[in-house]
């Protein structure tokens, strides 16, 4: 419903006069009022209204347990249309009424969304040694290992092999192949970027393995994605583009959305070597589309980049004109760079076809 048709009150600091005007008990009961007529009109839709009921029921000072259920209900459904600030702010409040497995889970997206949607790694890692708190606290091995390898994420590069280590032998003496099996995914990854992808493949083969037993579907369809990589780095084309393929059919299940980019970026990768230039094309331009949809602008630009240098290469210069300045424009509002190699790859290609650089009449 529409606000006006909610509320009589046309102005906000009337409204504020008004609630604290009253007694507390009869603010309290209104409250309540307020959460049974919701209830009412929207059972249809619970999630869609249920982080109004959870701040009536915060208000009315007097149903901790229901304000929990609805807290996570609209939580998680904040969490399905991307809107970052809802997730955080009932998060966070889930952090101080959940329980302990609610308390854990909310601290874990709540790092997760700071550091991705919010590049703020410093309140990533608060939240991080919260969560380490919380296990020692608890004695629980397999929630200090899902903190100490989210906390390796976020580490110098010095240091994040050794926790990542860490992390997998304290999950694995735990029997948690969940973290066990994110650790020794991201132990994979390492040695792929560090050039040992023949020693990175092992890994990631096992990472997969473990968390196939964890019946962990984003973590089976991510390292795949990883695993197609290397494979490509190690020449083995055909077993990369399957790999490839494998992980976006896994990821393109709603609730991996999140994921789904990095199996699609994999994939374009892996075909564009292969030749499959529209294959690539076509998953590049999704990936765009998922990155829009998150609300995450710079790497929805930064697809343009690369889908303006497919573009060039399937002899479509101007179409590869447009969209490189449309994705040069969108990144010019943000702080994200152009990645130097991509620039300079624009270059070589457009010497090569003999046309002037994609970037040149920009203002």
């Amino acid at each position: 419903m529409h606000a006006e048709q909610v509320y009589l009150f046309r102005h906000a600091l009337l409204r504020d006069a008004a609630h604290e005007l009253m007694l507390p008990g009869y603010r309290a009961a209104l409250h309540l009022l307020a959460v049974e007529v919701m209830e009412l009109i929207g059972a249809h839709n619970l999630p869609a209204v249920a982080a109004e009921i959870a701040m009536h029921l915060r208000a009315s000072g007097d149903a901790t347990d229901r304000e929990r259920k609805f807290a996570l209900m609209g939580a998680q459904h904040a969490a399905t249309i991307w809107d970052h600030d809802s997730v955080i702010r009932l998060y966070g409040r889930l952090t101080e009424i959940g329980d302990v497995s609610e308390v854990a889970r909310s601290l874990q997206v709540l790092a997760s969304w700071h550091a991705r949607f919010r590049a703020d790694k410093p309140a990533a890692r608060q939240y991080l040694r919260k969560l380490l708190r919380l296990a020692r606290q608890t004695s629980n091995p397999a929630l200090a290992a899902q903190a100490l390898q989210m906390i390796s994420t976020l580490s110098p590069a010095g240091t994040k092999l050794a926790l990542k280590r860490m992390a997998f032998k304290m999950a694995s003496r735990a029997k948690a192949w969940l973290p066990a099996g994110l650790a020794l995914g991201n132990m994979g990854m390492h040695y792929c970027r560090i050039g040992q992808p023949r020693r990175g493949a092992r890994i990631l083969a096992r990472a997969i393995v473990l968390h196939r037993r964890a019946n962990n579907p984003a973590g089976i369809g991510y390292y795949l994605s990883q695993l197609a990589g290397a494979m490509s780095d190690l020449g083995r084309n055909e077993q990369a583009l399957a790999y490839a393929r494998d992980a976006v059919k896994v990821l393109l299940a709603p609730e991996l959305k999140v994921y789904l980019p990095n199996g699609l970026n994999a994939l374009a990768q892996i075909s564009s070597k292969a030749g499959a230039i529209q294959e690539a094309l076509s998953a590049l331009s999704q990936s765009r589309l998922v990155f829009q949809e998150m609300g995450l602008m710079p790497e929805a630009a930064r697809t343009d980049l690369q889908i303006a240098l497919l573009e060039l290469r399937n002899n479509q210069p101007g179409q590869a004109r447009r969209t490189w300045q449309s994705g040069m424009k969108a990144l010019a509002g943000s702080t994200t760079d152009v990645p130097g190699a991509v620039e300079s790859e624009m270059l070589k290609a457009c010497v090569s076809a003999g046309i002037a650089p994609l970037n040149q009449g920009m203002s």
